[in-house]
C-alpha cells in the first residue's frame, strides 16, 4: 500500500541508494542533494535560535545540517554546572565529578573542596527561567565530610548556596545568601528553601541568577552534591517540572527533558521545511562514560567508553532506544553519528559503532547512523569488516592544519580545487557507501580554531560558490562546512539554492552517471560533471580557473577566458538540447541545439567567460539539429 504524504517536503526517510552507492535517496527515489553545513543554538533560546536561523536561511537552499547535541540529554560531556577554578579537560569543561562518595545506587557526586570551591550553573547551559512573583522550590541533596574552619571567625562555614552572577573565589560570601551553610560531618540529607521571584534572586524579567554552590571560609573538609532542583510551586502545594538542565549528578541514569523538548521543537520545524539533521549524539571524552568499568562500578583510570557489553553497553542502548523512541519518525532526522572524530584506525570503536548503526537500522523507524574521524580517509577503518553496518564514511579535513593534500597554500586560495582534491581521493578509495565530509573548512595557517580570515573580505561567498559547484564532479561527496559566521553575517545562503535549482531535476543516483571526462582546449577552463551514457544526458559546470575567491577577496581583476570543450556521449550524429545555466542564481539561460561528430563526441564553444557556466544536456529525438531548428522557428 502507498499512502501520499501529508507534507509536500516529507519524501520519506533518507537511505544510501540502492543504484549508487556515492548518494543518498529518500523512499521514494527523491535523490537527497543534501546542501548544508554544521549548526549550533544559544544555550538560553535553543529551539528558537534554531527557528530564527532557518528563517535567515530560506525554503530552498540549505537542506543538511550537523547538529551537536551530544551531552544534551545524555552524560555529563558538556555539562551545565560550571567550576569556577578547574581548568578545562582538554576541550571538555571540567566535571566536579568525584567517585569517593555517590547517594543511592548513584556511583558519583560532584565534589567541593578546597582545590574546587564553587559550582554554579547557568553559565554554560542557560539561565533557569522564572515567572516573576509566582513561588519555586530550590532544594539539595548534599553531605559533608569534616568540612571545618572558620578561617575568618567573623562569618560562617561550610557548605551553602547563593544567588551570583560571575562567582569568585574568597568573594562568594558577597552574593546573597539562598541556603545557609552545612559543616562538619553530616549524612546524605535535603536542603531547600523557598523564595518568590523578585528582588535580588532576578537576573532579569525572566530569568533566575546563577545558582552558586560554595564552600566558604573552612579549613578542610570536602562537601558533595547528589542534586540540586529547581521547581515551581503550585497552587495546590505541589510542584512542577524541573526547570534546570542536569540537575543530578549521576547524569547516565536519566535523560533531560527539557533539553530534549527543545530538540523536539527543531526537529519538528526541520520536518515541515525539509531540512535535515545529522545528529551527533554522544562524546567520546565524556568524563562519566569513560569512568564506568565492565562490572558497572566506577573506573578512575577510564577509557571506557567503547565498551562491546556489560553496564555500560546496555546504558548505551538504553540511550540510543530513548533517541529512536522520541526522534525515529521525524523525517528531518537524516542519521545518528554516534561521536564526533574518533581516531582514524580500525578499533573497538568501530565496532561500538557497528553496534550502533545495527540497532539503528533494525528499529521501527529506521535510520542512517555512522560516525566521525578526525585525521585522513580511514581506509583501514571504514573497509575493515567490521565496519560494514556502518552506513556512510565521515571524515574531517580543514585544509592547513588537518589536511594531507598539497600544496596547501594553493588549495587554500581554490576553494574548488580544495574540494575536488579530496572528492576524487574519496571516490578512489572505493568506500561502496556515501561518503560525507563532517567538518570542511578553509582555516588559517596556524589553528583550526578560525577561519582564513581574508575570506570575510569575499562579500558575495565566491569560496562557498565554488565548492558547491565542484560537487558536480564523479566523487558525489557531501560537504558540510564548519565556519558558518559568513555564511550568515553576509547572506550566503542563496548559494545553496542556486546548486540545487540547478541538480534538482538530475537523477544522479540511477546507477548510470559516471566521470564527464570532458576536455578543454584552455588551461584556463576546467570542468566538472557527470553523464549518463544509456540515456544520453550529461551535466557540466565550466569554471574560469583564475577567478578564486582569493582573486575577489584581495581585488584582483581577472582575463576572460575563451575556448572549446570536448564531451564523448558515444552516440554519433545524436541531436542534443544544450540547456545554459547561471550559476550565480540557478536559474536556465537559453537552450541550443547540437549533434554529436561521427565519434559521437560534442563540442561546446565557451566564449568570454569570466566567472562560470553550467549547462544540462538532454537527447532529442532522431533528427538533426537544423530540423530542431525550423520546428522551434
Amino acid at each position: 500500500m502507498v499512502v501520499a504524504p501529508t507534507l509536500s517536503t516529507n519524501h520519506g526517510p533518507v537511505q544510501v541508494s540502492p543504484s549508487d552507492s556515492r548518494y543518498f535517496i529518500h523512499a521514494d527515489g527523491k535523490v537527497f542533494l543534501g546542501a548544508g553545513h554544521n549548526i549550533g543554538v544559544s544555550p538560553e533560546r535553543f529551539s528558537y535560535d534554531m527557528e530564527d536561523q532557518f528563517a535567515a536561511i530560506g525554503e530552498a537552499n540549505q537542506d543538511f545540517f550537523r547538529w551537536w547535541i551530544a551531552g544534551a540529554i545524555w552524560g555529563s560531556a558538556w555539562t551545565p554546572w560550571a567550576s569556577r577554578p578547574l581548568s578545562y579537560d582538554g576541550y571538555l569543561p571540567p566535571t566536579s565529578l568525584s567517585f569517593e562518595a555517590a547517594y543511592g545506587h548513584g556511583i558519583t557526586a560532584w565534589k567541593l573542596d578546597s582545590t574546587n570551591p564553587i559550582l554554579f550553573h547557568g553559565f554554560q547551559s542557560g539561565l533557569p527561567p522564572i515567572v516573576p512573583g509566582k513561588t519555586y522550590r530550590l532544594a539539595l541533596r548534599w553531605k559533608t565530610d569534616n568540612v571545618t574552619g572558620p578561617q575568618n571567625a567573623s562569618r560562617p562555614y561550610g557548605v551553602c548556596v547563593r544567588w551570583g552572577g560571575w562567582p569568585e573565589v574568597g568573594q562568594t560570601h558577597l552574593l546573597p545568601l539562598a541556603i545557609p551553610h552545612t559543616a562538619g560531618d553530616t549524612p546524605w540529607h535535603v536542603v531547600s528553601t523557598t523564595f518568590t521571584a523578585s528582588g535580588p534572586s532576578i537576573q532579569d524579567s525572566h530569568y533566575l541568577a546563577n545558582i552558586v554552590i560554595a564552600l566558604e571560609n573552612t579549613t578542610g573538609g570536602a562537601a558533595y552534591i547528589d542534586e540540586c532542583s529547581l521547581r515551581e510551586v503550585l497552587s495546590n502545594g505541589s510542584v512542577g517540572p524541573e526547570l534546570l538542565r542536569r540537575p543530578r549528578a549521576n547524569m547516565h541514569l536519566d535523560f533531560d527533558e527539557r533539553r530534549a523538548a527543545g530538540i523536539d521543537a527543531a526537529l519538528r520545524l526541520a520536518h515541515v521545511s525539509g531540512k535535515h539533521f545529522k545528529l551527533v549524539i554522544s562524546e567520546k571524552n565524556d568524563h562519566l562514560l569513560n569512568r564506568i568499568g565492565p562490572d558497572g562500578l566506577p573506573d578512575p583510570n577510564g577509557g571506557r567508553f567503547n565498551q562491546l557489553s556489560g553496564p555500560l553497553n546496555v546504558l548505551h542502548r538504553n540511550y540510543w532506544r530513548y533517541l529512536f523512541a522520541r526522534y525515529g519518525a521525524y523525517r528531518s532526522v537524516h542519521s545518528w553519528e554516534l561521536v564526533n572524530e574518533e581516531a582514524p584506525g580500525p578499533t573497538d570503536h568501530f565496532r561500538f559503532a557497528a553496534q550502533f548503526a545495527l540497532a539503528a537500522a533494525n528499529d521501527g523507524n529506521p535510520h542512517l547512523a555512522s560516525t566521525s574521524t578526525w585525521a585522513t580517509l580511514a581506509e583501514d577503518a571504514w573497509k575493515w569488516p567490521p565496519s560494514a553496518p556502518l552506513s556512510y564514511v565521515d571524515f574531517h579535513c580543514y585544509v592547513n592544519n588537518t589536511g594531507w593534500i598539497e600544496p596547501k597554500l594553493q588549495l587554500t586560495r581554490d576553494s574548488a580545487r580544495f574540494f575536488s582534491e579530496y572528492d576524487q581521493a574519496a571516490f578512489a578509495a572505493a568506500f561502496g557507501k556515501p561518503v560525507v565530509w563532517g567538518e570542511m573548512g578553509i582555516d588559517g595557517p596556524s589553528t583550526s580554531d578560525e577561519e582564513e580570515p581574508l575570506l570575510a573580505n569575499d562579500t558575495s561567498g565566491v569560496w562557498l560558490h565554488k565548492i558547491l559547484w565542484a560537487r558536480c564532479g564523479k566523487g558525489g561527496v557531501y560537504p558540510l562546512y564548519w565556519y558558518t559566521d559568513n555564511i550568515f553575517s553576509l547572506n550566503l545562503h542563496y548559494r545553496f539554492g542556486a546548486w540545487k535549482r540547478f541538480m534538482e531535476s538530475i537523477p544522479l543516483a540511477n546507477g548510470f552517471y559516471v566521470d564527464a571526462q570532458a576536455t578543454a582546449t584552455s588551461s584556463n577552463l576546467r570542468v566538472f560533471g557527470q553523464k549518463d551514457l544509456i540515456h544520453k544526458r550529461a551535466h557540466l559546470w565550466i569554471d574560469n580557473v583564475n577567478h578564486t575567491w582569493y582573486i575577489a577577496a584581495t581585488g584582483h581583476s581577472v582575463s576572460h577566458v575563451s575556448g572549446e570543450i570536448t564531451l564523448s556521449m558515444s552516440h554519433p550524429y545524436q541531436a542534443y538540447a544544450l540547456e545554459w545555466w547561471n550559476t550565480e542564481v540557478g536559474t536556465p539561460i537559453s537552450t541550443e541545439f547540437i549533434n554529436a561528430d561521427s565519434a559521437g563526441d560534442v563540442t561546446i564553444t565557451i566564449q568570454n567567460l569570466l566567472t562560470d557556466i553550467a549547462l544540462k544536456l538532454s537527447p532529442l529525438p532522431s533528427a538533426n539539429v537544423s530540423d530542431w531548428e525550423v520546428i522551434c522557428n
